[in-house]
């Protein structure tokens, strides 16, 4: 379970994500896409164009499998699109989070390497 935190109009709003997760391939990276876009049910695609999260309702997530690769990232809410953001150097067995956020007339992609913090 993933709780998220986040601003929407001046108020902090909250999510509980119940991570739906689909078996683990250790040869692959793992990415999840997170949808807090207000009245928007977000995309995640590839800045070529190609599709890689599509239809994700607010307030939840999906995950798949991805080959450890270079890529730009842009998030879409109808035809609006937010800047690309640069998937890091990925290497097999790592786990990465995408962030849909801002408006659904400025969507914004933001991500980071998951993580446990002690």
């Amino acid at each position: 379970m993933t709780v998220l935190l986040w601003n929407e109009g001046g108020a902090v709003r909250q999510a509980s994500v119940v991570d739906q997760t689909r078996g683990h391939d250790d040869l692959k990276a793992e990415l999840r896409v997170y949808n807090l876009l207000p009245g928007c049910n977000g995309e995640v695609v590839i800045a070529s164009g190609q599709t890689v999260f599509k239809d994700v309702a607010v307030g939840t997530s999906r995950q798949r499998s991805i080959n450890p690769v270079k890529a730009q990232l842009q998030g879409k809410c109808a035809d609006a699109v937010s800047a690309p953001l640069q998937l890091p150097d990925l290497k097999a067995g790592d786990r990465y989070s995408l962030f849909l956020v801002g408006t659904a007339d400025k969507p914004v992609l933001v991500g980071q390497i998951d993580q446990t913090e002690m």
